[in-house]
Order: structure tokens, then C-alpha cells, then sequence
């Protein structure tokens, strides 16, 4: 139980961050050029609110407390224009008062004042909704979530994002995903500087690597070292994964038993690494050697010793720690010899295998086989190194959406259950700056595309109305909203419930 609830704080508390840095994009460009934001919300808020607060005062009739906080109050939608002087050029300036309707858990209401609040806040409401499904900002004379026709009917106010010029309206619109992946860079850079880079190199990997069925069928047996793909030399693993996955048909340059040969992954072979879900292609081949025994199991009872290394299981041959844990399954809930090497000399042992596949070892961890290569970097190394990492992840994650709208890819969608799975059930600061980087380019990816009620579908109509000159009407972006809103839902619905039927299944 333990577990799962730092799962979830880690996964509330990175998605919490990245909500609200993303809308703070939109309110940062809509402040900027005038535009007026109603209000800023951390997860929506049907119904009823978690927390509000009131820059300018209880409305007329409001059950809010001047000046303090309430409990459990409602508070009535109401709106008026007050004047507030004329600017430069003798007009009339105005400024709407609203205030969110419902009930809401605890409510803070400043006092009230005739003069405009002032800085990045200012007026605009903040609040926190009970329904983690992420967050929004409500910007004046805009066709958003809120739905809030009555007020396109009304005349246009200078400060209304209707009244703005396109090309300001396209950049409040991608204000959220533009400081989402600036915010994924800024992490990355500061993981860099504190943490360094460790990886495995491949030269590390003396014993080869061991291959997932779909790859030994299309010419790779485990033993294999990679040494080039299409002739370019490769060093880390997620090099050999971006290959299999987003190359049309790639060469492997590969050293076996000493000798050069050459293995050709099909076009389109992604496919079928979606279809048998495979999880993980590769692994490091490491000797079955034992670093300690438990008493009390079968390897304590049958003499097993520290430093022996398990030659074969049943007859067959454990030639790495993948290939011992396969017979171990195999033969669970039974005795059998196993061959084991101890310095110069063979012994055969009798070895009771117990119901869950295990002897009773801890098996020499592959730090003792091969070294972690790390690089520091310094403040100001680090910098260009983070940004081309996050660059790097974009265009992985980028080639990546091909796979989605394919019928196998469909099938691997998932939601918050599989956010769930990217986090350690332990709280890891670096894991989690990691995680929340990715997060933020997910985020930014998503929202850029050309789906009505994301940012991209609001960007799509500003294009065209940059482009044609012609701005599509308010029926039309209501309808547009409420079509893209019903079609997040369902994909919301979907993936979360491909993560239940998962839980079921496993």
C-alpha cells in the first residue's frame, strides 16, 4: 500500500507542476498583450472547487467573508463593468468583475477595492478542482472548456482575446506547450549539472547480449555483440531500441564467436514488436555466478557455495542469468541436478526448486561484470548537453505517435496507470526530475496537435484565419469545441480503461 501511494504523490506532484506551468504560458502572453484572464484553475472544477480565491472581494450576495476565509460556501456567478478612466486616447476603460459560481470547499476573499488589481495575477481568479484531469485558464472573449457563449453576444471589449490581433492570439494559444518544453529543457539541464550521465557502454558487454524471441527469429542469437548500425558505430542501448523501432529496415553490424556477420531488421518490423508487446529487446548477457546463499532454501541444502557458477539446470545449459531463470521457472516445485563450476573443478548437485522458481542465491550483479560510464558536467556544460537531450527525447517521441495510430500501437495506449508504472515505488529525486521532463514534452507534443479543444485546434483556426484572412465563426468554434472535448473524453476513457483490462490480465 505503501508503495502505490508514493507512486501516486510522485504522479500527482509532477503532473500538479506541469499543469500549472503550462497554463501560467497562456496567462504569461495573454497579461502581456492586454488580455484579461478570468481565472486559473489547477484541475477542473465541475460543480464544486477544492479552493478559491478572490482577488477583488466577495460579489453582491456572495456568502464569501470579506477579508478571510469561508468553509463550504457558494458563491454566485456575477458580472459587472465598472469604469476605470480613460487611456491615452480619451477612451473609456473598463474592467468586467466576475466571480465563479458553486460551492466551494475553503474560500479566501480579499477586501474589496475600486482599483484594478495589479501584477501577473491582478484580478483572475485561482482555484483548485477535485478532478485530476488537468487544469485551465479562462481568458476573456474565448470559446474554451467553460463554454461561455453568453459572453460572445456581448459587444467587444478591447481586453477580450476576440478583440487581439491573430498573431497575438496564436501566441497566447502556444504559450502552454512553448514553456512545457522550455520547462523539459531547464530539467534536463539541472539532472545534467547535479547528477551527470552514467550509462553502459556496449564494449562493456563482453558476454554479448541475450535477444527477445521476435529478434532471434529475424538472425540474432544471444551472445551477439552490436558493434554498428548501417555502418555508423553505436554505444548505448537506446540507440539499438530507436533503430528496431522507428527505422523502415535497418543493418546490424554484429561480432559472433569472434567473427563478423551482418542481421537486417525487416520494414516495418515494429509491428510485430507491438503485437507480442514485448517490453524489453535486449539485455546484458552476465554469468549465472552466485555472490551469496540464504539458508533455510535449496541451494543452502545441496551445498551450493558463494562463487560457484551454475553451469546447467536439467541438462540444460545456463549460460547467463536470463537463461537460469527460465529453467528455475520450468522446474519450480521440484528437484533437480544442477551443474555447478567451482574454480577448476564440476560437481553435480540435487536441488530443490521451490513454488515460486527459487533456490535460495543472490546471483553476482552485473556492476561486477562491467563498469557504468559517467559524465560530469559543469554548470554551463551542461546547458547545451540539456538541450540537446531534450531535443533528442522530442524526436524520439515525435517518430513514436506513427505507432499510435496503428492498430497495434492503439492497443499499447495507456493513462494514468501507466504514468503510474514510469515511477519507482521508492522516491527517487533524480527518477522523478527525469520522469517530469518527459512528462513536460509529452504534454507539449499532445497539446500541439490539430485536435479541436487542444491548443493545436485552436492554432489550426488562427492559421487560417492568418492565412485566408478570413476568422471562422463563433457557431462553428463552438461546435468545433464541443466535438474535439467529446473526442478527448473518449480517448481519456480508452486509454485508461486499456490500463484496467492490463491489470486484469496480469
Amino acid at each position: 500500500m505503501e508503495d502505490i501511494l508514493i507512486r501516486v504523490l510522485q504522479v500527482v506532484a509532477s503532473l500538479s507542476l506541469l499543469i500549472v506551468t503550462h497554463e501560467m504560458g497562456h496567462m504569461f502572453f495573454a497579461k502581456l498583450f492586454g488580455t484579461r484572464v478570468e481565472r486559473f484553475y489547477l484541475f477542473f472544477d465541475p460543480w464544486f472547487s477544492l479552493f478559491r480565491y478572490y482577488p477583488n472581494g466577495p460579489a453582491e450576495g456572495s456568502q464569501c467573508k470579506e477579508g478571510g476565509w469561508s468553509i463550504l460556501k457558494t458563491t454566485e456567478l456575477s458580472k459587472e463593468e465598472v469604469e476605470d478612466g480613460e487611456d491615452a486616447d480619451g477612451k473609456k476603460k473598463y474592467r468586467t468583475e466576475t466571480q465563479a459560481s458553486g460551492l466551494t470547499l475553503f474560500t479566501y476573499c480579499a477586501k474589496k477595492s475600486d482599483k484594478p488589481k495589479k501584477g501577473f495575477v491582478g484580478d483572475t481568479i485561482l482555484g483548485i478542482g477535485w478532478l485530476p484531469l488537468g487544469g485551465y485558464v479562462s481568458i476573456s472573449g474565448m470559446i474554451d472548456e467553460s463554454m461561455n457563449t453568453e459572453q460572445m453576444k456581448q459587444p467587444v471589449k478591447d481586453w477580450e482575446f476576440r478583440a487581439k490581433p491573430a498573431w497575438q492570439r496564436l501566441l497566447i494559444m502556444l504559450g502552454g506547450v512553448m514553456v512545457n518544453f522550455i520547462s523539459a529543457l531547464i530539467i534536463y539541464w539541472m539532472i545534467l549539472w547535479t547528477w551527470g550521465e552514467s550509462y553502459l557502454p556496449l564494449n562493456q558487454a563482453k558476454y554479448g547480449l541475450m535477444f527477445h524471441p521476435a529478434l532471434q527469429e529475424v538472425g540474432f542469437q544471444d551472445g551477439d555483440k552490436i558493434v554498428g548500425i548501417d555502418g555508423n558505430p553505436v554505444d548505448t542501448y537506446s540507440d539499438l531500441a530507436d533503430a528496431v523501432l522507428y527505422a523502415d529496415s535497418t543493418r546490424f553490424d554484429v561480432v559472433r564467436d569472434g567473427k563478423d556477420t551482418v542481421v537486417i531488421i525487416p520494414s516495418e518490423f515494429y509491428r510485430t514488436i507491438l503485437e507480442r508487446e514485448v517490453t524489453q529487446m535486449f539485455a546484458v548477457r552476465i554469468p549465472a555466478r552466485i555472490d551469496s546463499v540464504l539458508g533455510g532454501m535449496g541451494a543452502k541444502e545441496a551445498g551450493m557455495l558463494s562463487g560457484d557458477s551454475i553451469i546447467s539446470i536439467a541438462g540444460e545449459p545456463t549460460a547467463s542469468t536470463a537463461s537460469l531463470f527460465a529453467q528455475l521457472e520450468a522446474h519450480k516445485d521440484s528437484t533437480v541436478e544442477v551443474v555447478v563450476g567451482r574454480g577448476s573443478e564440476i560437481d553435480t548437485l540435487h536441488v530443490a526448486i521451490d513454488g515460486l522458481g527459487k533456490i535460495g542465491v543472490y546471483l553476482t550483479p552485473a556492476s561486477r561484470w562491467m563498469t557504468l560510464s559517467t559524465r560530469e558536467y559543469s554548470l554551463f556544460e551542461a546547458f547545451p548537453a540539456g538541450i540537446s537531450k531534450g531535443i533528442d527525447i522530442l524526436g524520439v517521441y515525435v517518430k513514436q505517435l506513427k505507432l499510435i495510430f496503428t492498430k497495434e500501437g492503439a492497443k499499447k495506449l495507456g493513462g494514468f496507470g501507466t504514468i503510474g508504472q514510469m515511477f519507482p515505488t521508492s522516491w527517487d529525486w533524480q527518477t522523478f526530475w527525469f520522469n517530469t521532463a518527459f512528462l513536460a514534452i509529452i504534454l507539449a507534443v499532445m497539446n500541439v496537435l490539430p485536435i479541436p479543444a487542444l491548443d493545436g485546434g485552436h492554432v489550426l483556426f488562427l492559421l487560417f484565419e492568418i492565412i485566408t484572412r478570413r476568422k471562422p465563426s463563433d457557431k462553428f468554434l463552438t461546435y468545433a469545441q464541443m466535438t474535439g472535448m467529446i473526442l478527448l473524453l473518449a480517448l481519456l476513457v480508452y486509454a485508461n480503461a486499456n490500463d484496467i483490462i492490463r491489470a486484469f490480465l496480469n
